[in-house]
């Protein structure tokens, strides 16, 4: 492997080149190596960037996963308009189950999840910036049911949101991404739940 050129700054600016360098090194680690093996050092080598550029523009190895994460997942999520609630929610969960499953993010937001059960600033980083953007993913497919007339217009969908969140994350950090079959049964009991609740 060719040793990458360093990077000229542009001062306090980020310089797109530089973050789509960290970026794509990051990915390549990160499907490589892993979580357990990706560390800012190999990133910082690989991209031609320093090391306090990225504790800076990410503050550290948690916000730059997160990054790597919202970027792969966000088309695979956004969930299209398919006229039922009960099939964009199907659809969502299934989607996000295969992105855990065939990606490195899956593996990545697992280990996530356990650093930050010791690390405070990666726990704030999972509640503060991944949990609101992937909340919003179901809590879309919630306000377009209540434009179609499917749930009453002051449903709240935040505890139905809470209960598909957990569902999910109870499969990912049990691994068993592979069930898929309990999708559909389980989005039927909630809209089911939802409607006559």
């Amino acid at each position: 492997m060719k040793k990458p050129k360093p990077r000229k700054s542009i001062g306090p600016l980020r310089s797109p080149e530089t973050r789509r360098a960290i970026l794509e090194a990051a990915r390549e680690i990160l499907t490589a190596e892993g979580y357990g093996g990706f560390t800012l050092d190999a990133v910082a080598k690989r991209a031609g960037a320093s090391k306090p550029t990225i504790y800076k523009w990410w503050q550290g190895k948690p916000g730059l996963i997160i990054e790597i994460y919202d970027q792969e997942s966000e088309a695979l999520l956004t969930t299209p308009d398919l006229g039922s609630l009960a099939d964009e929610l199907v659809w969502l969960t299934r989607n996000l189950w295969r992105f855990w499953r065939i990606t490195s993010c899956g593996a990545a937001l697992r280990s996530l999840i356990a650093e930050a059960q010791h690390d405070g600033a990666a726990l704030a980083l999972l509640k503060d910036r991944l949990l609101p953007q992937r909340r919003s993913y179901p809590l879309s497919v919630f306000e377009r049911a209540k434009a179609r007339g499917e749930l009453d217009t002051d449903f709240d969908p935040t505890v139905a949101t809470d209960l598909l969140t957990a569902f999910s994350w109870y499969h990912l950090v049990t691994d068993t991404l592979d069930r898929e079959r309990d999708i559909e049964p389980v989005v039927a009991m909630m809209v089911r739940g939802l409607r006559e609740g």
